[in-house]
């Protein structure tokens, strides 16, 4: 299994997305590796990094496409 752990950092807060503490989002570099064929972080910013509105953000769109190819 592949896992991309995406991290999102408010514009005014940059140690949460709204919701889960950075810190927190962090820690599945401790968890992951050595469990999963690969294992990557990625951060994004701005008004779709609020954790609500990642399932609806560019960004992550992105990131998805080009995870599958697509």
């Amino acid at each position: 299994m592949n896992v991309t752990n995406v991290i999102g950092s408010m514009p005014n807060d940059s140690s949460t997305d709204g919701v889960v503490s950075r810190d927190s989002a962090l820690s599945g570099k401790k968890i992951f590796p050595g469990n999963v064929a690969s294992f990557q972080q990625l951060f994004i910013t701005g008004e779709d990094a609020e954790h609500g509105n990642q399932e609806s953000s560019p960004q992550v769109a992105k990131i998805i496409q080009d995870i599958f190819n697509i």
